[in-house]
């Protein structure tokens, strides 16, 4: 009987081949693995920093007098440091004002393209209403409109091949495309 190093529960190790069986199971052996490598980051933290505080001791040591330790920091660096930050924060405010003239100017567009989109749509609408008008008022109209004795006499007039020919060349070729 073992002592599991993790939880302390007592276990009967399993076989004796390789290393010695340390932990009563995967969880303690994975949990124990975890704590190590928290333990390891820190103590690599506490290096780091340790290495950090030394290099701000010796600046403090450069920019300071023996006196007064306690900033390190320039004055004159400390002004271009606020100033950087006041110049970017104006620049940021810009920026986001330019950003909202352009997104109103989208939506100005964007309604000017609607507006243009139902007027041409209108328009369409129209000419559609002429085209039609055009028809009533062509070759069938003018037909309808003449007296009724006048009727049968211009029925046999356009029976007549030379007439129906000198009809059909002076109508224009869109027209006679589409009447065909």
């Amino acid at each position: 009987m073992k002592n599991c190093i993790y939880c302390k529960a007592e276990f009967t190790p399993v076989s004796n081949q390789g290393n010695e069986q340390n932990y009563c199971s995967k969880t303690c052996r994975t949990k124990a693995g975890n704590e190590r490598y928290k333990q390891k980051l820190m103590n690599n933290g506490q290096q780091i920093k340790s290495d950090v505080l030394g290099n701000i001791e010796e600046k403090q040591f450069v920019f300071g007098n023996n006196t007064e330790r306690t900033n390190f920091i320039p004055d004159s660096f400390r002004t271009n440091v606020s100033d950087t930050v006041i110049r970017l924060m104006e620049e940021n405010f810009k920026t986001k004002s330019e950003l909202n003239a352009a997104q109103l100017k989208i939506e100005y567009l964007e309604k000017e393209i609607v507006e243009f989109r139902n007027e041409i749509v209108e328009l369409e609408m129209e000419l559609n209403e002429e085209d039609t008008e055009e028809q009533k008022g062509g070759i069938i109209g003018m037909l309808q409109e003449l007296p009724e004795w006048l009727t049968p006499a211009v029925g046999k007039l356009l029976q007549s091949e030379k007439v129906l020919r000198y009809v059909q060349s002076m109508i224009p070729e869109t027209q006679q495309t589409e009447n065909q």
